[in-house]
Parts: structure tokens; C-alpha cells; sequence
């Protein structure tokens, strides 16, 4: 393969991972910004990252009308790897 190509390949995927990193976090807990999780429906944005403090019951729900967010609980994935060794 061509040098050329190859380089503006990885400076093509570079860039496209700083745009997935750099998205919005929004934090959903009792000392987070975001009390519950109908709260958060409110200022959820295209791309957001919604994480949830883990340990907490949540007796709400919520449509999100933004597109590609994620929801993870907090600390993802360093305490799911703790918990999985």
C-alpha cells in the first residue's frame, strides 16, 4: 500500500476517535449533576455518554430523544474488570 495513503488512513482514524472521546458525560447519582435518570432525559444531547452511579434503584424511566448516546454505569469499564477478576 502506498505511504501516503497509509498515513492519511491513521490520521483518518486518529481523528475519528478524538470526536467518539470527546463526547458530553453526564452523570446520573445522588451527588451527581443529574438526580435520576428522568432528570437526565431533559439535557441529553446527540452523542452523550449517560453513566449511572451503580448501587442506586432507579423507579423511573425516560425516552431520550438524542441519537448515538450511551449508557454505561460509572466507572466503565475499570469496575466491571474489577468485578470480573
Amino acid at each position: 500500500m502506498n505511504q501516503s495513503i497509509l498515513s492519511a488512513v491513521c490520521v483518518f482514524i486518529v481523528l475519528a476517535n478524538i470526536s467518539i472521546v470527546s463526547a458530553d458525560t453526564l452523570y446520573v447519582g445522588e451527588n451527581e449533576q443529574c438526580k435520576s435518570i428522568d432528570e437526565v432525559q431533559h439535557v441529553v444531547e446527540d452523542g452523550n455518554i449517560i453513566e449511572i452511579v451503580p448501587g442506586v434503584v432507579y423507579r423511573d424511566c425516560a425516552i431520550f430523544e438524542a441519537n448515538n448516546i450511551t449508557v454505561r454505569p460509572k466507572g466503565w469499564p475499570e469496575r466491571i474488570k474489577k468485578v470480573l477478576l
